[in-house]
């Protein structure tokens, strides 16, 4: 199934009024090309943490778009950010 999330600017002022604090998916990208698939209970948390870091493959590529799907169960999520991964391709989920 192809990516549901809405999309929003990833910056801290962002991520601080429309991150939601709860759990499911979310990607990062810039243009069309996909950075980063993950999921976690917390999405603001975990985006505010990407932010933050200085290394890394997601702080070389430059994200400049995140969107994310809420999905509450634990199963559900790590299905779908494995159907994600396959489907986009993301550069930094990959070895």
């Amino acid at each position: 199934m192809p990516w549901q999330g809405t999309l929003f600017i990833f910056n801290r002022q962002t991520v601080m009024a429309s991150g939601p604090r709860t759990a499911g998916v979310y990607a990062l990208w810039r243009n069309d090309h996909w950075i980063y698939v993950g999921q976690s209970t917390n999405i603001f948390e975990r985006l505010l943490e990407h932010l933050s870091a200085a290394d890394g493959c997601i702080a070389r590529e430059l994200p400049t778009g995140f969107g994310f799907e809420l999905i509450a169960d634990e199963r559900g999520r790590h299905a779908r950010e494995g159907e994600l991964i396959r489907e986009l391709s993301p550069v930094c989920n990959h070895p």
